[in-house]
């Protein structure tokens, strides 16, 4: 029997899928060089439709890379938390309301 290369079940003949051409094969290696893996794949495997659809879908793929940033951003330190930082009214009520007055335009009474 054969086995589907993304999800690793084996593909029935009740299951939709697809023989893949050497353009299938080549937007799956394209693929898979962005999301980082290494796909052995070959001209005339067969693999779900639903599946080759996910993978190469490049919305997906944005999403992961996305993903992948975040995850070394988290491991470098570079992702800091507002809620991480600490605010003293009582030092900064001069900083805010300095702010404040010299946002407000002087108002002209009109009668």
């Amino acid at each position: 029997m054969n086995e589907c290369v993304f999800c690793s079940n084996s593909i029935l003949e009740c299951d939709a899928a697809v023989t893949l051409t050497a353009k299938g094969v080549d937007g799956i290696v394209k693929a898979s060089a962005h999301r980082g893996e290494n796909l052995n794949i070959v001209v005339g495997q067969s693999v779900h439709v639903e599946c080759k659809k996910r993978y190469t879908n490049p919305k997906a793929l944005l999403v992961q890379m996305k993903k992948r940033q975040e995850d070394q951003d988290e491991d470098h330190g570079q992702h800091s938390l507002r809620s991480e930082c600490t605010f003293s009214y009582r030092d900064n009520l001069n900083v805010l309301a300095a702010a404040n007055t010299q946002s407000r335009a002087p108002t002209v009474n009109r009668r």
